[in-house]
């Protein structure tokens, strides 16, 4: 069995949360700007998605540490 730490489980989940909603509103401003040919793409929505996908990465890399570190990258199934 695999196993992380419970802290770097729930930075994920959160991380992948922000990250989904972030990804809404980016979808939700592209389909504004789409219908209003003469808008123009919100830089906030655009800074928050950067921003999130940043965090997702750090928790990312967060668990790959802790996974590597626990040899699980060389175990075979379950």
């Amino acid at each position: 069995m695999i196993t992380i730490s419970s802290k770097a489980g729930q930075a994920m989940a959160k991380a992948g949360k922000a990250l989904q909603d972030a990804e809404m509103a980016v979808n939700a401003e592209l389909q504004r700007v789409a219908a209003d040919k003469s808008a123009d793409f919100s830089s906030e929505i655009h800074q928050r998605f950067q921003e999130c996908r940043l965090a997702w990465q750090v928790a990312c890399e967060s668990v790959t540490k802790e996974l590597i570190n626990g040899q699980h990258h060389e175990a075979e199934g379950d």
